[in-house]
């Protein structure tokens, strides 16, 4: 497991950020207490006869409504990024359920189109 430390400059909270060595959990924590998780399912997509491209794919997204627009998920997916060194995608910004089940609802829609946007997670398109 892999522990980091995250201080918003919203209200300066200290949030632990755990990875699991595999990189297919991510759990927030505040004041020792569980208030957000991220899911990923690590895939491969063939690119030719002889290759393929490895990402995690977001299945599962959530965090305690009093802890969100704090910084906290785009620093986890970042800290993701940087420690497995793997693209991350995600579902339709739809709310339409995918044949795997994953699928974004609520605030989850505008926080994934910004991760894209910035460049955090892939594309729609890019993850098909």
């Amino acid at each position: 497991m892999l522990n980091r430390t995250f201080t918003t400059k919203k209200d300066g909270r200290k949030y632990q950020i755990i990875f699991d060595d595999e990189g297919l959990s991510i759990l927030i924590n505040f004041n020792k207490c569980k208030v957000g998780e991220i899911i990923l399912d690590k895939r491969w997509e063939p690119q030719s006869a002889y290759s393929e491209r490895e990402y995690y794919y977001i299945t599962n997204l959530s965090l305690d409504e009093i802890h969100q627009r704090k910084g906290i998920g785009t620093k986890c997916l970042l800290l993701h990024k940087k420690i497995f060194n793997v693209p991350i995608g995600a579902g339709s910004c739809w709310g339409i359920k995918n044949d795997d089940g994953s699928h974004l609802t609520g605030v989850g829609v505008p926080f994934i189109e910004k991760m894209r946007q910035e460049g955090i997670v892939l594309l729609e398109s890019q993850n098909e």
